[in-house]
């Protein structure tokens, strides 16, 4: 449930809130409090940390002074502190324990708890890659490499050499790196293969073989796209076929591209990267149907902005016309509706409403320009 609390718009995350978290807290208060058991405590320990988790996230972007955000915070403390009392019984949730430590801002203690499980030596393989995920997770990652190397010669069996192989390449930023680890990886295990297809494929862009990145960058879609059992699968098989066309800048990739991303994203409405990928080839569509021609994909892959069309069209005189059209485009107008519906959903979301400004400055429309700007004062207020 927390995966995806991460990567759903606000108004999901509140509503997780009130069905899931606030209903649980007093329970799991009462459960822990009074340890019916261990094996209750424990399970009661691991919901506790997701609550903690949830109901800090939920006003992490709030005014230190908002009353709301200093009783959410000592709810979570309450909670936390109670969970600490018995969390060496329970060793199953150290990893847990130590990752909300870093959150609530206590990482000398988040950091004795890591230490404690990795220098334990009857800690095993899988409990180092545990440790090395949560690392990463917190974008330590020169020590999630380390422990998942130390996973990987600690493993006995091929499953967790491939589990440790896995998390290793996913905590360097490094190409050639990644792909070492991703060769270790079990070649049975589809959503490892297709990473190492994605990695194979920016390998052979990086060095111009654009036809070979291409063919790689379909194996990894192709692979992706059939896997249902991951959650992340329809982000991945988004992002694996656009970057395919922005390999090939095809047409047809790009129709078989946006088809997928379409679809995609209405089965996925509040899946957040999804939303916005689609954002982005509904602008790219919009703008192969005004410009007729071949569109350098990189201009679109940040935010759309005036100097696109400037450099595209060089004429004024053709820009103002080009503009006027782009304006009554209807991928261009479900573009911007569905950015409009992203920042009411998430108006802490500071990217979407940059987004939406660029996006509008594009085809100078002074009306909605204006009434984005009153929003903004709305939802971002100036200090008194």
């Amino acid at each position: 449930d927390y995966q995806r609390f991460k990567i759903s718009d606000d108004a999901t995350k509140k509503e997780m809130i009130k069905q899931w978290v606030t209903p649980k807290v007093l329970e799991l208060e009462n459960v822990i409090r009074l340890r019916f058991s261990v094996v209750l405590a424990g399970a009661a320990c691991g919901l506790a940390l997701d609550c903690t988790t949830l109901l800090y996230k939920q006003v992490e972007g709030l005014p230190e002074e908002d009353l709301k955000r200093i009783r959410t915070i000592r709810r979570c403390q309450h909670l936390f502190g109670t969970v600490g009392e018995y969390i060496d019984e329970v060793p199953a949730y150290m990893v847990q324990y130590a990752e909300v430590c870093h959150l609530m801002g206590k990482q000398k203690r988040a950091q004795q708890v890591f230490s404690q499980i990795i220098n334990n030596r009857e800690t095993t393989a899988e409990q180092l890659v545990e440790v090395a995920q949560a690392k990463n997770s917190l974008d330590l990652k020169a020590d999630a490499r380390r422990i998942a190397e130390r996973a990987y010669d600690r493993a006995e069996t091929k499953e967790e050499r491939s589990q440790a192989a896995g998390v290793r390449a996913d905590a360097t930023d490094n190409l050639e790196d990644a792909l070492a680890w991703l060769k270790r990886c079990d070649p049975e295990d589809k959503s490892r293969k297709a990473q190492l297809y994605n990695v194979l494929a920016k390998v052979a862009r990086k060095k111009g073989q654009s036809t070979e990145s291409a063919a790689h960058f379909r194996k990894a879609f192709n692979l992706l796209k059939k896997d249902e059992k991951d959650f992340f699968g329809g982000l991945k098989a988004c992002t694996a076929i656009y970057d395919l066309c922005d390999t090939t800048y095809s047409r047809k990739d790009f129709d078989e591209a946006f088809s997928f991303v379409e679809e995609t994203a209405k089965k996925m409405p509040k899946f957040l990267a999804v939303q916005i990928l689609y954002v982005r080839m509904l602008q790219t569509r919009a703008l192969f149907s005004v410009i007729g021609r071949e569109l350098d994909f990189s201009l679109l892959r940040q935010l759309p902005r005036q100097e696109h069309l400037e450099f595209i069209v060089r004429r004024q005189k053709d820009r103002d016309k080009r503009c006027a059209k782009l304006a009554e485009n209807d991928d261009w107008k479900n573009a911007i509706a569905l950015l409009e519906r992203l920042a009411e959903d998430s108006p802490s979301l500071i990217i979407v409403w940059r987004w939406l400004y660029h996006t509008l400055r594009v085809t100078n429309d002074q009306e909605a320009f204006s009434q984005l700007m009153e929003k903004l004062a709305v939802i971002r207020p100036k200090k008194e």
